[in-house]
């Protein structure tokens, strides 16, 4: 009985939502609808380049000019570490919907700038609204093809914290306490969460993702190997300008750095990886100054970026975006 009662009311939940998209739709090709969205925009924009403006503010120029590396090798892989993401976002996003990659990327390192100094999943929530007019896929095709990308993101993500840490716990890399060196009965509860994940995941699949098991896979592959790549690069930039620091108190610190951001919904994750980071510094006798000179030095170039592009991306958007038109 119960199960009729669901099947006879989703059939009045989807029409209702249909009806209330359709009239959402309506109302935004007015022209009070346009001016609300017009304003919007704007206003976020100005949010965004506020917060980024206070960001750059409270890490202080001054410091920053002061402990500026001067290897080019710093920036050159700083540079790396900041285009990673949205050019293999790109990649995916080219093969599944058929955009050309020139056009996606941009929309992606907006996304990228969204998510990292605004809300979390801002960016696919921009990204999803700039596809529809790019594209002129169905909502349903495109709101389904991000939340796939972003589950499977998410899943390799997690993995790949987990397997780096075990691995560097397992090298002895990252020395644990002697009351939590067994690890044996904490990596055997990790790996049947994993497994019984995987096992739900695999089962339901059909019902919860749009693409298939191999793009799938394909996907979270291809992050797998980006975030490997992410660690290496990171680690070697530190040791480029901090020679005299051992590799494994780096590699430490870059574990923080993996989990700080891998908490969901934390404000400022880049701001709290250096503060956290500093604070490790002391502990593990390293010289503050010189940690803080080249995490502060990286935070603000990268606030530096964001600002300009997404400036710059949001300028000329609307030239960019030639919606297609309907056949």
């Amino acid at each position: 009985m119960n199960s009729t009662n669901r099947n006879d009311t989703t059939p009045d939940s989807s029409g209702a939502a249909r009806g209330w998209g359709a009239r959402l739709k309506v109302w935004s090709e007015t022209a009070t609808g346009r001016l609300t969205i017009r304003i919007l925009k704007v206003g976020l924009t100005g949010l965004i380049v506020l917060l980024l403006a206070l960001q750059l503010y409270r890490i202080g120029w001054r410091q920053v000019v002061s402990e500026l590396p001067t290897d080019p090798r710093f920036y050159g892989i700083l540079l790396l570490l900041y285009v990673n993401l949205p050019l293999v976002e790109a990649l995916v996003y080219q093969r599944i919907l058929n955009i050309p990659y020139r056009r996606l990327a941009p929309a992606l390192f907006k996304k990228r700038v969204l998510n990292r100094d605004l809300v979390e999943y801002a960016g696919e929530v921009s990204f999803f609204s700039w596809v529809r007019r790019a594209s002129g896929l169905p909502q349903r095709r495109v709101f389904h093809v991000i939340k796939d990308n972003v589950i499977a993101s998410a899943i390799a993500s997690i993995v790949y914290a987990l397997t780096f840490l075990g691995v560097a716990v397992a090298l002895g890399v990252i020395p644990l306490p002697t009351s939590l060196s067994t690890t044996a009965p904490r990596a055997a509860v990790v790996a049947v969460v994993v497994a019984g994940i995987a096992t739900i995941l695999y089962r339901y699949r059909h019902r919860v993702f749009v693409l298939s098991t191999y793009t799938l896979v394909g996907i979270a592959a291809l992050h797998f190997f980006r975030l490997a790549a992410v660690s290496a690069l990171q680690v070697l930039q530190w040791y480029i300008v901090l020679p005299n620091v051992p590799l494994s108190q780096l590699v430490t610190i870059h574990a923080i750095q993996v989990i700080a951001h891998r908490i969901p919904f934390l404000p400022s994750r880049d701001l709290v990886f250096v503060g956290a980071s500093i604070e490790l510094a002391r502990v593990m006798e390293m010289s503050m100054a010189e940690m803080a000179g080249v995490l502060v030095a990286a935070t603000a170039i990268e606030k530096v970026l964001n600002l300009v592009l997404f400036g710059w991306i949001t300028a000329t958007e609307n030239s960019r975006l030639n919606p297609a038109e309907p056949s």
